[in-house]
């Protein structure tokens, strides 16, 4: 299994759609964002109060040139698209550093057979919420 919390869930959810050893069964991830891009411009708006424009578009524009992609490149959502292998999303409610709609649209991207399933983790704020026991399945 391939397992991540946050941006560790983003991780396994981006290399999700790559080609994977046998030994990979499954993918869980734990509050993952859908993009790079939507999480930066979430927490500038909801954490630092400011606009995305310029700051994110110049940046995504540094990091092209200094890593060789861009912030609309690092997406778990085009991966997910692609994955084949079972996948557990699990996402608190009241997640405020990842808003629980990228869990919705991570779920609804999910490629092939619909082989995954969204744990929805009620009025838990941060990551780890598989270790809580009030949740829902969606």
């Amino acid at each position: 299994m391939l397992h991540g919390n946050s941006m560790g869930a983003a991780v396994v959810l981006m290399t999700s759609g790559e080609k994977l050893p046998p030994q990979v069964k499954g993918i869980i991830a734990d509050s993952g964002y859908s993009t790079v891009k939507e999480e930066l411009q979430h927490q500038l708006k909801h954490i630092y109060n400011l606009p995305s424009f310029p700051l994110l578009d110049v940046t995504s524009i540094i990091t092209k040139i200094r890593a060789g992609y861009t912030f609309e490149e690092a997406s778990s959502i085009d991966q997910v698209k692609k994955n084949t292998k079972p996948l557990l999303i699990i996402h608190g409610d009241a997640d405020d550093l990842v808003p629980t709609k990228m869990a919705y649209d991570i779920y609804d991207a999910a490629g092939g057979k619909k082989n995954c399933g969204l744990f929805q983790m009620l009025a838990i704020q941060r990551r780890l919420t598989f270790s809580r026991r009030n949740f829902k399945y969606v």
